[in-house]
């Protein structure tokens, strides 16, 4: 039996993330932020990605 990793991309998690976000935006009267330190972020456009980025949601 072969071990198996699962990848997941991260714009993926990105797209997730700002999914969950405007659904929990969208219940609240106030304007939440979150704040994610020490992020990759894929941005779809470029080869490479942002490394060690600061993402406000």
């Amino acid at each position: 039996m072969t071990n198996m990793r699962m990848s997941i991309c991260p714009a993926v998690v990105v797209a997730a993330v700002f999914g969950f976000s405007a659904a929990v935006q969208a219940q609240d009267e106030e304007d939440p932020q979150t704040l994610f330190t020490n992020v990759h972020v894929f941005d779809g456009v470029n080869e490479q990605r942002i490394e060690n980025a600061s993402v406000l949601v």
